[in-house]
């Protein structure tokens, strides 16, 4: 029986000004994302450490949602030249808010003079790390070596079955829970949302290249937390002891090692996902139930 196989492709090299520009702009993003939070959840402390003490919270709430999606755009964007864009545009828009706080009376002046000093600086790191990037932005969130993974599991259950349960894309968050949800947009494209930090969602889609009925399905995706191709072959497993389902895929998350750190921490990591979804499948088929927690899907949906 032929074997799959995903095409061999170079992994790409990066100048060390690149990657200087690409950990830059991570720890940028997750700072954007740790002050963001901040704003969203104690707005009126927050003014008070900052020297506005009678700061709107909406204002600042706003302030924050605006520093939380331009921390999260800098670890997923494809193009994060842009993303760094709008970070620069948001600090100057942070300092002409600190100027207006700055001429009201009741405001601690001192205060304000050390936050706008952390703004600049903070505008100085964004010019940097944009400049470092702009040469060749798409580059950025590739850095870094792609993964590798094979994981493989034998289930109790005819090889047509488990194909049409994983074909079906829409049951997959069953056994991948922190898949929010998979929406078919034709019949080789579908859309898929997860769960992201600060109740952001993560859209991204994925593309059927391959299918075979009963013995393999085949995919490309693109954006979102991490970029994959990958296969699932269907095998009849030795001694007619049900199917060997065996998944092979290349991917590297966005934002090279602290994106990495950021996936496990929302549980999104591929390679950890993959291994604790395919065990759910096994139980699914052979316990008619997932013994898990999260998962209560019994084998009458499938």
């Amino acid at each position: 029986m032929d074997v799959y196989q995903l095409d061999e492709r170079p992994a790409v090299e990066f100048t060390e000004r690149e990657a200087r520009g690409v950990r830059l702009a991570q720890g940028l993003g997750l700072f954007s994302i740790g002050l963001g939070l901040t704003e969203l959840v104690v707005p009126r402390a927050l003014g008070a450490v900052i020297g506005t003490p009678g700061s709107g919270t909406k204002i600042m709430r706003a302030f924050g949602a605006r520093e939380l999606t331009s921390g999260v755009s800098l670890l997923v964007s494809r193009d994060p030249v842009r993303a760094l864009d709008a970070r620069i545009a948001g600090d100057f828009l942070d300092l002409v808010a600190l100027g207006i706080a700055f001429v009201r009376p009741q405001s601690g002046r001192k205060r304000l003079m050390l936050a706008a000093g952390a703004v600049l600086g903070a505008t100085v790191l964004d010019i940097i790390a944009r400049k470092r990037l702009a040469a060749d932005p798409n580059r950025a969130i590739r850095v870094g070596q792609r993964t590798r993974i094979g994981k493989a599991v034998t289930i109790d259950a005819e090889p047509d079955q488990i194909y049409t349960f994983w074909r079906g894309l829409e049951d997959l968050p069953s056994i991948f829970p922190n898949l929010g949800s998979v929406e078919m947009i034709d019949d080789e494209r579908s859309r898929w949302t997860a769960s992201g930090p600060g109740g952001t969602k993560l859209t991204w889609e994925s593309q059927l290249i391959d299918d075979e009925p009963g013995r393999l399905l085949a995919w490309t995706t693109d954006g979102g937390p991490f970029q994959s191709d990958g296969v699932v072959h269907f095998l009849p497993a030795p001694g007619g002891r049900g199917t060997e389902v065996a998944v092979e895929m290349e991917y590297h998350v966005v934002g090279g090692g602290l994106g990495r750190a950021a996936a496990l921490g929302m549980g999104m990591e591929p390679g950890v996902e993959l291994e604790k979804g395919l065990r759910r499948l096994k139980q699914l088929f052979e316990l008619g139930e997932i013994m898990d927690a999260r998962s209560s899907t019994k084998k009458g949906s499938v």
